[in-house]
């Protein structure tokens, strides 16, 4: 079920969670090797952090290519 919902996520143009699902995969290993939840909560966000900033500018080019063209059809009546 979680594998089937990132999949469905991946095919929308908006990857609001997958920032966050970096770095709480990125925290977890990090739980191997230390304890300290100061530590795992610094990895999370310096992770989410980076992979935000990585990613945006790609979505923003991705979603420009990908406009649709208008066709009028709200512009009929009844």
């Amino acid at each position: 079920m979680q594998y089937s919902c990132c999949f469905a996520k991946a095919l929308q143009h908006q990857l609001v969670s997958i920032w966050f699902v970096l770095g709480s995969v990125c925290a977890a290993i990090t739980t191997i090797f230390t304890s300290d939840i100061t530590i795992q909560s610094v990895v999370f966000l310096a992770v989410s952090l980076v992979s935000l900033i990585v990613t945006r500018p790609l979505v923003k080019r991705f979603k420009k290519r990908n406009k649709t063209t208008g066709t009028n059809a709200d512009r009929h009546i009844g």
